[in-house]
């Protein structure tokens, strides 16, 4: 993804509230049944500055997009935060896919990781 870090709901919970989150995917790894969401810590609660909130809030308005299946419109709110966002730029490409092929009706919003 890109990031440096990235934890899974457990860890967001540990946190308690004391640390910033974004969420970034809901994934199903290998040899996993259930699907797992990924979050990326931001800062210290408190301490977020603007430009981590506006690329927060964005990227969380371009993931509803992209849960609801609106590929078309994901991609271009992904790409709006592209330039400063390697997570942007990787969901604006998985849009643009998904917009040209889309996935199955009962996709759920899940990305399937084929190996850890």
């Amino acid at each position: 993804y890109g990031t440096t870090i990235l934890v899974g709901e457990r860890s967001v919970e540990l946190c308690g509230g004391k640390i910033e989150f974004r969420e970034i995917d809901l994934v199903q790894v290998v040899g996993r049944a259930n699907p797992v969401a990924i979050f990326e810590p931001l800062a210290e609660a408190g301490a977020l500055g603007d430009d981590q909130r506006r690329l927060r809030d964005g990227f969380a308005a371009a993931l509803a997009l992209y849960r609801a299946a609106n590929f078309r419109d994901a991609a271009a709110a992904f790409e709006a935060l592209a330039g400063e966002d390697t997570v942007s730029e990787k969901f604006a490409r998985r849009s643009h896919a998904f917009a040209e092929n889309p996935p199955p009706d009962d996709w759920g919003g899940v990305y399937i990781l084929e190996s850890k």
